[in-house]
């Protein structure tokens, strides 16, 4: 609990201060224990915490009264010096957080801790307030992470000084602390998007918190209709023997846990039924922040798919089923339960429900916890990556907007003075003139360069972010961001690309400003500058598979056809069921000549592209070509055959699929009359005349115009010559007798094809005379035509 009278007698025995500047100055000079200066610093983290995390709705007002001797940090002279502590330029904090002069408190007292500065204590509870303070401002501010690099790199130090190397040594309650810091480190690194480390501190925790996460299918049934059960899939917490002592993480009141909505559907069961007893053993307060964690590093790196959402909602049901005296925890669950659920039919008015029920007890509305009691809440928050109570709120307005809630959502949205959002709504609500009259109207009172950004958002005039550029000292990153896109689609790619580069450069940290700048430099061929921009977009945000393949065209372009292919690997990866990306790895895969790799793609291009023209005949040749030069016996060959058998059984009336896969199946042997009477051949032989057949009949189907087409004549008369050579060489390896008539209908056949050709397109000397109804001799392709009449004086020969 907190103890204001310990706080107020620290206070009471250092010289009296009057202004924050005194007491920065009476704290350098200061004589007494480090020891109380460590314990202001935590206790006033700790408020903050209790303020915007908890619900703990009275701190302030019971600090104000109970340590007067600190009363000024709430003067209106006090707040704007904070607030400018605490930013970095235009990157401001959060404007509408409680308590921020008890952050600010905590970051001076810690500041002057000296003899104390490697005590592994308060260098753990230095990087809690280095991730509170990050988490507030915002945008990513780089100094901050330069500093809790520095920082980790001074805890790891005093870990391994601490245990001697090894954890088997740590005392119980340090590896806990351990296990939190290693926690906190990952959510640090996710403000980043630094996902290598957050997955290397992760796995750390894990490892100490002697648990492991899989996914088990088990027999159970999700709808109250369902009558046999099905495979579910559940999550599984491999749970080892418990190495460490989490107990002050826990809250002391079991009773103390946030409401979880029903779903009460007529439909779906609240959760997976299973048919057999799936025994879960309960996890520990730390043990359950390890799983959120995890959770939220899927749900960041991984697309959302319809697999995935299941992976998710499994993690969250595991600890909401789990957890007894996890109440940070608990509500940190059922906010990304409420998250997960917003684009769900059937489960959205329970998503909004929820984060409103959290979102009031955030506010401590409905409430009856005491004081005594939340202040054991507060212990889990920042491990368990809870958010505050402004990011519930905004969560909510979202959610209520995906409803229709539109007017409801607005309220929220200016209560927190979110005035993109504000005009956002305003837009839904075909209100834009409101969004303007407010903007101006905030102008009036603040010539701040973000609000004339708003008005360039309204009126799409680039006057006014030009504006904002100029009164910020051209240090607005959001003002030249929007400048940026606006030019984009005025489709000036040349300015948009300077505007963009600029705001990157100020800031370097945002999500879709990367993507764009590569398009930019795309469209103006700078092809170099574009895979520099998609490799940052990437980096950022690992499931944005439209920047991998981009990034991989880029590469195609700079010559690097190679690494395009791995890069679009990488992008399948988050987007496993887009054709078109299917169809573009198809494409470089064969250019790189990885046959293998190809038709792996064609494979999976048949399974997601169902019911669509997807079939590439020059694809398929190509592949075809290559593989019949390789060794009968490759296994790349077999690979092919399925394919080709796979594609036949759908698409029975395209020439060029059997005309493929003829060439393919095509027997190779050498002298005729060596292998008379092979049965084998013989047989091969069959298969191969029947494919020929099967292509023949589909250039039927061409439709009554194909004669006109010099392709389709060429094809036609190739594939009825191959078939005719098929017949006759097959009639003298099963020594057929009636040679001689086979001979005869082939040539037949032939002939009357010649015919045809030759009367639409005209004769040849040497070619069976004819007269021709083609006048222009200009409407086909010269060497096309030309090819033709080769092709037509050598079938003439056969017959004559």
């Amino acid at each position: 609990m907190f103890d204001y009278a310990r706080i107020n007698e620290i206070v009471n025995s250092m010289k009296r201060a009057n202004t924050l500047k005194e007491l920065e100055e009476n704290l350098k000079v200061y004589d007494g224990s480090e020891d109380d200066i460590l314990y202001l610093g935590k206790f006033c983290l700790e408020g903050y915490i209790a303020l915007n995390y908890v619900g703990h709705q009275s701190f302030s007002k019971n600090f104000e009264n109970k340590v007067p001797g600190l009363s000024f940090i709430f003067s209106k002279e006090s707040s704007s010096i904070i607030e400018n502590a605490l930013s970095f330029e235009l990157n401001k904090p959060y404007e509408n957080c409680r308590g921020l002069q008890f952050l600010y408190l905590s970051k001076i007292f810690y500041e002057s801790i000296k003899v104390n500065k490697r005590d592994i204590k308060f260098l753990f509870s230095n990087y809690q307030l280095l991730l509170l303070w990050a988490s507030l401002l915002n945008e990513p501010e780089i100094s901050l992470k330069e500093k809790g690099e520095d920082l980790f790199d001074d805890i790891q130090g005093a870990i391994s000084k601490s245990c001697s190397g090894s954890f088997e040594t740590m005392d119980e309650k340090l590896k806990a602390d351990v296990i939190a810091f290693y926690l906190m480190s990952f959510y640090f690194n996710l403000i980043y998007y630094d996902f290598d480390e957050g997955e290397k501190v992760l796995k750390r925790a894990m490892e100490i918190g002697c648990f492991n996460v899989e996914f088990v299918g088990v027999l159970g049934k999700r709808t109250k209709f369902q009558d046999s059960n099905i495979a579910q899939l559940v999550t599984n917490c491999v749970l080892k023997e418990k190495t460490f002592n989490d107990d002050e993480y826990c809250v002391k009141n079991n009773l103390d846990r946030p409401t979880n909505v029903l779903l009460n559907d007529d439909t779906l069961l609240e959760t997976v039924y299973t048919a057999e007893k799936h025994e879960e053993g309960m996890l520990s307060s730390l043990q359950t922040a390890c799983l959120l964690a995890f959770a939220y590093f899927e749900r960041k790196t991984q697309f959302m798919d319809e697999l995935q959402a299941e992976k998710l909602s499994s993690l969250y049901n595991r600890v909401l089923s789990s957890s007894e005296k996890s109440w940070a925890a608990i509500c940190t669950a059922l906010v990304e339960r409420s998250i997960l659920e917003k684009n769900s039919r059937r489960r959205v008015e329970r998503s909004c429900s929820q984060i409103e029920v959290i979102a009031k007890l955030l506010d401590g509305i409905d409430d009856k916890t005491s004081d005594e009691d939340k202040y054991h809440r507060i212990k889990l928050v920042t491990p368990s990556g809870m958010s505050p109570f402004w990011k519930i709120k905004m969560c909510h307005a979202e959610i209520l907007v995906s409803l229709g809630c539109v007017s409801e959502a607005l309220g929220i949205y200016e209560s927190f003075k979110a005035y993109d959002y504000v005009i956002d709504c305003y837009r839904v609500l075909k209100q834009a003139e409101k969004a303007e009259s407010l903007v101006r109207d905030l102008l009036s009172k603040n010539e701040n360069p973000l609000y004339y950004c708003y008005l360039g958002d309204i009126t799409l005039q680039p006057s006014y972010y030009e504006k904002a550029i100029t009164i910020s000292g051209d240090k607005s990153s959001r003002a030249h961001k929007s400048l940026g896109e606006l030019l984009i689609n005025r489709n000036d790619y040349e300015n948009a690309y300077k505007h963009l580069k600029r705001s990157v450069e100020l800031q370097p940290i945002q999500l879709g400003t990367w993507f764009n700048l590569g398009h930019c430099a795309w469209k103006t061929e700078n092809y170099q500058d574009a895979v520099n921009a998609y490799h940052r977009c990437v980096s950022l945000e690992p499931e944005h598979y439209q920047a991998w393949n981009n990034l991989s065209a880029a590469y195609i372009r700079l010559g690097q056809k190679e690494r395009a292919q791995k890069i679009l690997e990488e992008a399948l990866k988050f987007c496993f069921d887009d054709v078109k990306m299917w169809e573009n790895y198809l494409f470089v895969c064969i250019d790189n000549g990885d046959l293998r790799s190809a038709i792996k793609a064609y494979h999976r291009i048949l399974d997601v592209g169902e019911g669509k023209d997807i079939l590439d005949n020059e694809c398929l040749e190509i592949i075809c070509t290559e593989v019949n030069k390789l060794p009968k016996n490759n296994n790349v060959r077999s690979d092919l055959l399925r394919l080709m058998a796979r594609i036949t059984s759908k698409v029975s009336i395209n020439a060029n699929v059997w005309r493929v896969y003829a060439a393919l199946k095509k027997p190779e042997f050498g002298n005729v009359d060596i292998n008379i009477g092979s049965q084998q051949l013989t047989t091969e032989y069959s298969s191969y005349i029947k494919l020929l057949e099967r292509c023949v009949l589909a250039n039927k189907f061409k439709g009554k115009e194909w004669l006109e087409n010099v392709g389709n004549c060429i094809d036609v008369l190739s594939d009825l010559i191959a078939l005719r050579e098929a017949k006759l060489t097959f009639a003298q390896l099963s020594q057929d007798l009636n040679i001689t008539r086979l001979k005869s209908q082939v040539n037949f056949d032939l002939e009357v094809l010649i015919k045809k050709i030759i009367k639409v397109h005209g004769k040849l000397n040497g070619c069976l005379s004819a007269d021709s109804d083609d006048e222009d001799d200009n409407v086909f392709d010269i060497e096309s035509k030309k090819e033709l009449f080769e092709i037509l004086l050598s079938a003439s020969k056969l017959v004559e």
